[in-house]
């Protein structure tokens, strides 16, 4: 038990070192918005085309779970894509539409 303890607490210790920084995640979410607005080009979906260029012009929130990391972008509203993040590795998925 003592084990299993002090191993969890070497993984925390390890995650909130190694937690991904907001220009990472920044990044990573961009790149899944020129995806989203590329791919809503290639359907000739004007308004999601349209919607996507201006999320990536707008700024994303970046939260902080200490051990996690999480970032909506764009911040306001209902955010289009949603990154998690641990041990310096993101996730991006699309959430939202582009209209």
């Amino acid at each position: 038990m003592i084990r299993l303890l002090v191993l969890l607490a070497i993984a925390a210790g390890a995650a909130f070192f190694l937690r991904p920084t907001p220009a990472a995640m920044g990044q990573a979410a961009d790149a899944k918005l020129a995806a989203v607005t590329e791919a809503a080009a290639d359907n000739a979906d004007l308004g999601g085309a349209l919607g996507g260029l201006a999320a990536q012009a707008a700024g994303g929130r970046y939260d902080n779970y200490y051990v996690v990391a999480h970032y909506a972008a764009p911040a306001d509203g209902a955010p289009l894509v949603e990154c998690w993040g641990a041990f310096t590795q993101s996730v991006c998925n699309k959430v939202g539409s582009p209209q």
